[in-house]
């Protein structure tokens, strides 16, 4: 009988050293990898975070406009949610939810608007894990009103006078109106950036709501304490930046200290 001639060399297949050689390989590759794919989802969630913003400081602007120039009210955490507040972040009127906010209607929303996600979208940032935060039961958005900016006076006067329409403040483009607020001070639609014991400022600090800097790797940052009253060039990471809108109707990313500074945020302060 004939022999089946012998093929040459080895048969075909990886040797171990050869499959421990391409699974390092692979193993570097994703380290490699998972953090420039980090760093991208980062990176799109803070401009998404930014278009989210701008919405609402245009909102801002529309319903100051149709509102003889004042602004929504603030939405404090001691009072259940009123007709003129920007955000219904409880039952809102009649339980329509956020659908009744005084901004819903120049952010697409009106009857029936409550059981449209759209909405909800806007006033929570994609990288907010309200899972992970301590008021997400409370409080399951991302935003926060600048309180002297709330046209119902209920923030301390003392140290910025009465209410002031929109159209008066002094350095609009500087003047913040609505941030992103750090998720363990953030507790209502009530943001205060700063108190003082009169218009001098002389003791000026920031005090309870800080601003976030979830996309400027501060995600976390309180893990193990809490904020603490400071001077704003005194705060933890006060040079790391977080999301604001201004007056003017523009969004950008600015330091912590610069969000808490009384020219930033107090209306009738010039620079």
């Amino acid at each position: 009988m004939r022999r089946r001639p012998e093929t040459c060399g080895r048969r075909g297949g990886f040797t171990l050293v050869e499959l421990l050689v391409v699974i390092g390989i692979i193993a570097l590759l994703i380290s490699i990898l998972i953090p420039v794919l980090g760093r991208a989802r980062d990176q799109a969630n803070r401009v998404a975070c930014l278009s989210n913003i701008r919405q609402i400081g245009v909102a801002f602007r529309m319903y100051a406009g149709d509102n003889k120039d004042w602004c929504p009210w603030a939405a404090p955490l001691n009072r259940p949610d009123l007709y003129a507040d920007w955000i219904h972040w409880r039952t809102g009127i009649n339980n329509q939810g956020l659908a009744s906010s005084a901004i819903a209607p120049y952010l697409g929303g009106g009857k029936g608007f409550a059981k449209d996600m759209s909405l909800e979208k806007v006033v929570r940032c994609p990288a907010d894990r309200l899972q992970d935060r301590p008021s997400f039961t409370q409080y399951p958005y991302s935003y926060t009103m600048n309180i002297y900016f709330g046209s119902d006076g209920n923030y301390p006067q003392a140290c910025a006078g009465p209410p002031t329409r929109l159209s008066t403040t002094k350095n609009a483009s500087e003047k913040i109106i609505v941030a992103e607020e750090n998720e363990v001070t953030i507790n209502d639609g009530y943001w205060v950036p700063g108190v003082a014991s009169s218009m001098a400022l002389t003791n000026w600090q920031g005090d309870w709501d800080w601003l976030s800097i979830r996309h400027d790797g501060g995600r976390g940052e309180f893990t193990n304490n809490k904020p603490f009253p400071a001077k704003p060039q005194d705060m933890l990471h006060h040079s790391k930046k977080g999301v604001v809108v201004f007056v003017d109707g523009h969004a950008d990313v600015v330091p912590r200290d610069y969000a808490h500074m009384p020219q930033h945020v107090i209306p009738r302060l010039a620079l």
